[in-house]
C-alpha cells in the first residue's frame, strides 16, 4: 500500500489502519517531518519517502558534482 497524503498524521493513521487490518501488507509512505520517522517505524511502515530529503540530496549532488546525478538516473 502506498500512502502519500498531505500530513504525517494522515499517513500515520493510514499506516496504522493498514497494519491493523493485515500485518503482512507492505506499506510505503510519505513522511514530512524528520521527527516523525520513529512513529512510522513503530506503526509498521516498511519504507519511508521524504520529499525534503530527496530534494536536499539532489541539491547537494548539483553543488558538489556540478551536474544533476538524480536527473541522470531518471532517464537510464
Amino acid at each position: 500500500m502506498i500512502s502519500v497524503l498531505t500530513t504525517d498524521a494522515e499517513n500515520l493513521f493510514v499506516t496504522l489502519s493498514a497494519k491493523d487490518f493485515n500485518r503482512q501488507i507492505k506499506v510505503i509512505t510519505r513522511v514530512e517531518e524528520g521527527n516523525s520517522t520513529a512513529k512510522f517505524m513503530k506503526a509498521g511502515a516498511d519504507h519511508l519517502i521524504s520529499p525534503i530529503e530527496i530534494a536536499s540530496e539532489r541539491i547537494v549532488s548539483i553543488v558538489t558534482t556540478g551536474s544533476d546525478y538524480y536527473n541522470f538516473l531518471e532517464f537510464t
